[in-house]
Order: structure tokens, then C-alpha cells, then sequence
């Protein structure tokens, strides 16, 4: 990430999308390289209920043709997967 940070252009508009493992999330020292720049936002997904065991979850799915996704802030030590950066 220090890499992007220190050669994207000021005028650049730019959004990264990664997938964390961390128990606790840091986003503070991520958020840092990119200055005053970026937002970290996670994707929820609120089509199932999270604490059905992983079988029903699966069940779940079938025969829907979408899974529906929000963006939604960083809270640091959030347990937080999928994570977007928007920078600019």
C-alpha cells in the first residue's frame, strides 16, 4: 500500500478492494499513507441471516440470482473481510 500511496498522482481518484484476514482489523496506519485522502469502507452482505450454520447459509442461496452487498464505514478493530479504500 506505502507503494500506491507515494506514486499516485494528487489529482488521481482511486478505489482498492482487498480482503483481510486480521482478527482486528488496523486501518489507522493503512488510512495514514494516503494522508487526509481516504475512506475505508467494508461490503456486508444482508441477504441471510450471519449466524445460520454455513449448510443453511448455502441453502439459502439457491434459486436467488443476486447476493446484496452495502458499503459501509471502518470501525478500527472491526472484524471486517472485504475492504474498499476510496482515495481521492
Amino acid at each position: 500500500m506505502a507503494g500506491i500511496a507515494q506514486a499516485l498522482p494528487e489529482d488521481m481518484r482511486l478505489r482498492i478492494i482487498f480482503e483481510s484476514w486480521a482478527p482486528a482489523l488496523k486501518i489507522q496506519p493503512i488510512l495514514a499513507l494516503f494522508g487526509d485522502r481516504a475512506k475505508a469502507f467494508k461490503l456486508e452482505e444482508i441477504n441471510y441471516n450471519r449466524r445460520l450454520p454455513a449448510p443453511f447459509k448455502q441453502l439459502s442461496l439457491i434459486g436467488k440470482t443476486n447476493i446484496i452487498t452495502k458499503l459501509v464505514p471502518v470501525v478500527e478493530g472491526d472484524r471486517a473481510r472485504d475492504i474498499v479504500l476510496e482515495i481521492g
